[in-house]
């Protein structure tokens, strides 16, 4: 027996200097470097591609069974653009774990690694030959005949043991350095180069664990980006169901969107389900600074649970607090707070995606359902419901434009000037609906309570509908000034054009006309109806080419400015036919029903049938409003009704000139024989009487 362990003894130290003699003698005299020439032909007649290696290839047999490269590059398919490139590589494998059915590569280091990825405008990419799906012919079979498959015996699977198991694959680390990736979108002209690209991992393995760094460079346009890229993260490895990131820590830092300065940095758990192609992140911070020009931006985003597959995005709570500081933004949003709160989901297969978010911004609490009906082009959908909505506490801060200057009068009698067109004036206000081309959205939107340009609305209601360059704001309803108002709005991108039709119904109108316009003119409760349409580059153009009609029908109130009632009696009076002087304390023209109608063309309101009726008064008028230049040339006919047979004084009366500075003229001359004409009647009556007659 001790004779045999002898003999075995010896017989494995031979072989183990014979093993070790061959390995010495093949390292020594076999020269990879003489079959270059043919695997640059080889890989040329497979791929269509042109392989150089001009460095030496080095080989290792033990305790590692190794290969280095050195200047290494490959073309383009058919084409002597470099594709792929690197200075230096090397990886080995341990052979006794090998001879146990285990591939432990020791370690895989590449230097100097570029690589040019090209997106085609047909989706294609300039690889895609090398994965075998560019549709291109396999290449024929080799003329050996395959060899028969032992009966009973079932061939054991590429990647398994003879028994049917995974082979057992591992390695010990990868280290990538002063790597550069060159990647190109034709269709939509965006270009990424990553350079410095620097990536460490720990072990890699069916199941393994251990530390990822990744460190980089990117600089692009369309998105124009220059960002420093470092990425650090413990991972979990099982393979092959998942892959997860523990204590994941990613910071950003440069210039991205008009953003300098930018700092951003994203801690959190994740992990990817390859079987079902899905990337989960349990949780994830991101916090962010950065500024465009005066503008400052900087806030936070969570979430939490949230999942992303090739078919689906589902972000059940995400949360935002946002600041955005600006010498644009008006004095009560220096600074904007946006905190917000909600979730995401999308459906890519479908081409759909909705948000819901809650917060409050500034005074306002939001609650909003916005998504897409289709990405591409998209199309938005929209049910938006605010609580209190203070537009003008936003436009206060604002400078009012540079006023027009005031056109000189003309002479009298001489022809009035035309207009010049809108688009060059001085001072005037801009009006572009360009932005609305393109547009394609429809929803609904609801305010409590809603301030803008001085107007004060309850109970807004509106349905938006926007396609092919036209916004559609219909039907649209509200609380205003003790009545309600509803109609349609349309704004036309491709024409510049605005056209409005409202009808308001028992509307203060007075209360009304002073916080839109900021004048006093008019009182009463009633309605009012419009349909008007403009169009221009300018608010002061489109107030000259404003064309349509209006009506209005007002109860119990008064026209102030003149008391025609007052002028009567007071006319009266030189003569004495009344001595009464109450209605001197006042410029009111009170009324029990004021009706009036309007035909508008190129800015001009042309009225003929004014009925005003009061106690004892009656005034009928016709004239224009001139709504472009502010200017009036209206002429009325008040009557003082003092017989029972509808008789009565009567002061015509033309009111001309400016909105502001209007001029009352009023016909003294008609008063008086009116007066004198009565004065007459009822000296000429009171004769009879006397008489008996």
């Amino acid at each position: 027996m001790k004779r045999l362990l002898k003999w075995a003894l010896w017989g494995g130290a031979v072989f183990a200097v014979v093993a070790a003699a061959g390995a010495t003698y093949l390292a020594l005299t076999f020269d990879p470097n003489r079959y270059k020439a043919e695997v640059e032909r080889l890989v040329l007649d497979e791929t269509g591609r042109t392989l150089k290696l001009r460095g030496n290839l080095g080989l290792t047999f033990y305790p590692s069974v190794g290969v280095r490269l050195a200047g290494l590059s490959l073309s383009e398919r058919f084409s002597e653009q470099e594709f792929l490139s690197l200075d230096s590589a090397h990886a080995s494998v341990k052979v006794l774990p090998l001879l146990r059915g285990n591939v432990v590569v020791d370690a895989l280091r590449v230097t100097g690694l570029k690589a040019r990825i090209v997106q085609g405008k047909d989706g294609r990419f300039n690889f895609d030959d090398l994965l075998g799906s560019d549709g291109a012919k396999p290449a024929p079979p080799a003329k050996d005949k395959p060899r028969p498959e032992p009966k009973g015996e079932a061939q054991p699977k590429s990647g398994t043991k003879g028994g049917g198991g995974l082979v057992a694959f591992q390695v010990s680390s990868v280290r990538i350095e002063r790597a550069a990736i060159d990647w190109r979108d034709l269709a939509s002209d965006s270009a990424i180069d990553i350079n410095e690209l620097r990536i460490e991992t720990g072990r890699i393995g069916g199941q393994a664990g251990g530390k990822l760094a990744i460190s980089g460079r990117a600089k692009g346009k369309h998105p124009d980006i220059d960002l420093a890229v470092d990425l650090r993260s413990d991972y979990r490895l099982d393979l092959p169901k998942a892959v997860g990131l523990q204590k994941l820590e990613a910071k950003l830092t440069g210039a991205a969107a008009g953003f300098t300065g930018l700092e951003l940095t994203a801690e959190g758990d994740a992990g990817f389900d390859l079987p079902r192609s899905q990337l989960r992140v349990d949780t994830l911070a991101v916090s962010f600074k950065g500024a465009n020009g005066a503008d400052r931006l900087d806030g936070v985003l969570k979430l939490a649970g949230a999942r992303l597959s090739e078919r689906t995005l589902d972000v059940p709570k995400l949360t935002t607090d946002i600041t955005l500081a600006s010498a644009g933004l008006p004095a009560p949003l220096r600074p904007l707070k946006l905190p917000l709160s909600g979730s995401i989901r999308a459906n890519f297969e479908k081409q759909t995606a909705s948000a819901e978010l809650a917060g409050k911004i500034d005074e306002s609490t939001l609650n909003a359902k916005i998504g897409l009906t289709r990405f591409t082009p998209p199309r938005y959908a929209f049910d938006i419901d605010i609580d209190r909505l203070n537009i003008d506490r936003y436009l206060a801060s604002e400078k009012p434009p540079p006023a027009a200057p005031a056109p000189a009068e003309a002479p009298k009698g001489a022809p009035e000037a035309k207009a010049p067109p809108a688009p060059g004036k001085p001072g005037e206000t801009a009006v572009d609906l360009s932005g609305l081309k393109g547009l394609d959205a429809k929803g609904k939107l609801q305010i409590g309570a809603l301030q803008v340009r001085g107007l004060r609305l309850a109970e807004v209601k509106a349905e938006a509908n926007a396609a092919d360059g036209r916004v559609e704001i219909s039907p649209h309803s509200a609380r205003l000034y003790e009545g309600s108002v509803a109609g349609g709005l349309a704004l036309d991108a491709n024409s510049n054009r605005v056209s409005l039709k409202e009808t308001l119904t028992e509307v203060a109108i007075g209360l009304l006309l002073k916080d839109a316009a900021g004048k006093d003119y008019l009182e009463g409760k009633g309605d009012l109806s419009l349909d008007v349409a403009a169009a221009g580059a300018t608010i002061e153009a489109m107030k000259r080419s404003l064309g349509g009609t209006a009506k209005v029908h007002l109860r119990e109130g008064a026209i102030k400015g003149f008391d025609a009632a007052d002028i009567l009696r007071r006319t009266q009076s030189v003569v004495g036919a009344q001595t009464n002087r109450e209605g001197q304390r006042g410029g009111r023209t009170q009324f029990g029903e004021l009706k009036a109608s309007f035909k508008i063309a190129d800015g001009v309101a042309r009225n003929d049938d004014l009925d005003v009726q009061g106690p004892g008064l009656r005034i009928v008028g016709s004239g224009t409003i001139d709504i472009g230049r502010s200017r009036l040339d209206y002429r009325m006919n008040p009557k003082l009704v003092t017989r029972a047979d509808g008789r009565g004084i009567e002061a015509p009366t033309h009111l001309s000139g400016s909105f502001d500075d209007m001029e009352v003229e009023v016909n003294y001359g008609q008063v008086l024989r009116d007066t004198v004409r009565d004065t007459g009647r009822s000296l000429r009556d009171g004769v009879k009487r006397l008489l008996g007659q």
